[in-house]
């Protein structure tokens, strides 16, 4: 055996990290706790990149940074007491994620939200993507239980987080991409170790192979979403009269 079994386990248990750090492929939702009168929160550490955002059913808008201080001119980002100089938007110390955690009461570092209600924006915001913030800040709570339903009947009473995430035990690559790519690049990094077994061009083909896979997937991703097509003959949008078919008389008979 040129290969140990143990050194392909560890090689095929990379290559989930690998897959998953150059393609989106786990999507996922989740329900936010949301604390009344606090507009800042952290999204779970698996997140990759925010799909979507939804408050009670209702699709948020996306903006920028920058946009929310055009929405509210007195948002003003603070330095935390107790740390030295600076402060304000750029300030180095502020952007240091040591300082975030869990528990850390992050409206204390932001002043002025003082608009609350119902939110309708939301933004990433720039000291790290998986701290957002909402406006109008929430002016109500929601708590979670342990049995949300985030694709069915919940949706309408939460805050909806929709994602790419990361792969862990409960949520790994789907099949249809990891029976492709996970032998490629196993093969890709076996072959490429010096010593016995060892074979250049073979890690070079198998290499490539994963490379092609990987930017495979990525374009039938980029396509998954786009549904909406006003005409097959393309060309600009054209406003005509809707189609309205008419059923024989004996359709509801058996």
């Amino acid at each position: 055996m040129i290969f140990s079994n143990e050194y392909l386990e560890t090689l095929y248990a990379d290559a989930e990290t690998e897959i998953t750090n150059s393609l989106n492929c786990i999507y996922y939702r989740y329900p936010l706790e949301i604390v009344a009168n606090q507009s800042i929160y952290i999204l779970d550490t698996l997140v990759r990149g925010v799909k979507r955002v939804t408050w009670k059913g209702k699709l948020l808008t996306p903006i920028s940074f920058q946009e929310l201080c055009i929405l509210n001119p007195a948002f003003v980002v603070l330095q935390e007491s107790g740390v030295s100089g600076g402060g304000g938007y750029f300030d180095p110390a502020y952007f240091d994620p040591a300082y975030f955690d869990e528990t850390t009461d992050i409206d204390s570092f932001v002043g002025n939200i003082s608009t609350t209600g119902t939110p309708l924006y939301y933004c990433l915001y720039p000291n790290g993507y998986r701290n957002i913030c909402f406006y109008p800040t929430p002016s109500e709570a929601i708590t979670l239980t342990t049995t949300e339903d985030v694709y069915g009947a919940d949706i309408n009473g939460h805050c909806v987080i929709s994602c790419w995430r990361n792969s862990d035990e409960d949520y790994t690559i789907p099949d249809y991409v990891a029976r492709r790519t996970k032998k490629a690049y196993v093969m890709y990094k076996a072959f490429a170790i010096e010593g016995k077994g060892q074979d250049l061009n073979a890690s070079r083909y198998y290499k490539a192979k994963f490379d092609y896979l990987i930017e495979y997937f990525k374009s039938i991703n980029e396509g998954v979403f786009v549904a909406k097509k006003y005409q097959l003959t393309g060309g600009t949008f054209q406003r005509s009269r809707l189609a309205r078919p008419v059923l024989p008389s004996s359709f509801t008979e058996i």
